[in-house]
């Protein structure tokens, strides 16, 4: 899912609500305002992203909809904890050799 552009007038429109009214219901609804889910969502790609590629850390925050990569590794290491490097040293599932810099250029997978 690109979460990319979608702002929260048009989320309140698809449901057939008011602005005011939809934040509220979506707030009660999930307990989070609907930036934050949509930003969830992103580094949920991410993770999926960097546990699964040799994407540069760069192509995965543009992957998963970040246009400026810092602002995306800020926003990652707020809702995980730790960096995107560290998370794919963690958790990659990937096969074949590791790239020595995770935040170089990506190989061909």
């Amino acid at each position: 899912m690109n979460t990319k552009g979608i702002t929260v007038e048009a989320m309140a429109d698809r449901a057939g609500l008011g602005e005011r009214t939809f934040l509220r219901r979506f707030q009660k609804a999930t307990g989070i305002n609907p930036t934050e889910y949509c930003q969830r969502l992103r580094i949920a790609k991410s993770r999926e992203l960097l546990e699964r590629s040799y994407l540069s850390i760069e192509q995965v925050a543009w992957q998963s909809g970040y246009d400026d990569s810092n602002a995306y590794r800020k926003i990652f290491r707020k809702i995980l904890g730790i960096s995107p490097s560290e998370y794919r040293m963690r958790f990659s599932i990937a096969d074949g050799p590791r790239h020595p810099q995770l935040d170089g250029p990506a190989l061909a997978v």
